[in-house]
């Protein structure tokens, strides 16, 4: 039996799932608090945003995609972090 993977798929799927796992963080960091977010929640949530977008490989256009749809999202959510 021989078992062939698609890597591109794969990393494609990977990019993703960072995404989704990193915007899930972002929710549950900040998502009951908005409204009541201190100095130093603001600047753990630039970390995020900026973790995020220094470790997201961003090449593939479907990524891009997804990744840029998510920012949008965050900022009509959470606006504060994109002033």
């Amino acid at each position: 039996m021989e078992v062939k993977i698609d890597y591109e798929t794969e990393l494609l799927e990977d990019e993703i799932q960072k995404i989704k796992w990193i915007i899930d963080e972002f929710d549950t960091q900040f998502g009951d608090k908005y409204g009541k977010l201190n100095d130093e929640d603001i600047i753990r949530g630039m970390e995020f945003l900026d973790f995020m977008m220094s470790t997201v490989e961003t090449e593939n256009p479907k990524v891009a995609t997804f990744l840029r749809n998510n920012l949008e999202r965050l900022e009509k959510r959470y606006p504060i972090f994109f002033n």
